[in-house]
């Protein structure tokens, strides 16, 4: 037979003649010498993907918030419907500016934010983030991408994909002087995601 396989056939026995009619097993049974261990590999890892747009309000700020909430994500259901839990391994910010009439120049910070397990973000004004030595400066007329990765436990926890949430992290643009109302670019949000536990 080609290949190996789990399966072992067993020896044949002599029998003796007043041992013949016993309940002896037959000489073509098989038994199973495999491990019964449960299978280690019951997840599966995936990119998601979402998008946003960059418009400042009437006033010309812009304070849009992003967290890891992947429940967004085309393909979300195609993969909780299957997976009972999820949890982020990392996210990906990719924004392209677009070309408009708006001439103002509206640097601005983009804060990374640790949260409690959970919970929402709340938006910093512009000084506070320029303030904190995670924020990076950013301008609405450039490409940038940010990154981020699952650094400690609070953000390794899985969450129960019926309900998904914000989970410990949060990355929060910021920027003033604008136009109002202005449409200034396009953002791809990509999420690693690893899914646990199949939904039976």
């Amino acid at each position: 037979m080609a290949g190996s396989s789990p399966f072992k056939r067993l020896p044949k026995k002599r029998v003796r003649a007043s041992q013949r009619g016993s309940r002896n097993p037959a000489p073509d049974m098989v038994m199973y010498r495999g491990s019964l261990a449960p299978m280690r590999n019951d997840t599966t890892t995936v990119t998601l993907y979402d998008n946003a747009t960059v418009i400042t309000s009437a006033g010309g700020a812009v304070s849009s918030a992003f967290n890891n909430n992947p429940g967004a994500c085309r393909n979300w259901t195609e993969y909780s419907t299957s997976w009972g839990e999820y949890r982020v391994l990392g996210i990906r910010f990719s924004y392209d500016n677009i070309p408009t009439v708006n001439t103002a120049t509206i640097p601005g910070f983009s804060g990374y934010h640790s949260i409690v397990h959970g919970t929402p973000t709340t938006a910093a004004t512009l000084a506070q983030a320029a303030s904190t030595g995670i924020a990076k400066r950013w301008n609405a007329f450039r490409p940038f991408t940010r990154e981020w990765r699952m650094a400690d436990t609070g953000e390794a926890q899985f969450i129960d994909t019926s309900a998904p949430a914000q989970n410990s992290f949060c990355l929060t643009l910021y920027a003033e002087g604008g136009g109002a109302m202005v449409y200034y670019g396009n953002i791809l949000i990509e999420y690693l995601v690893q899914f646990r536990t199949h939904n039976l």
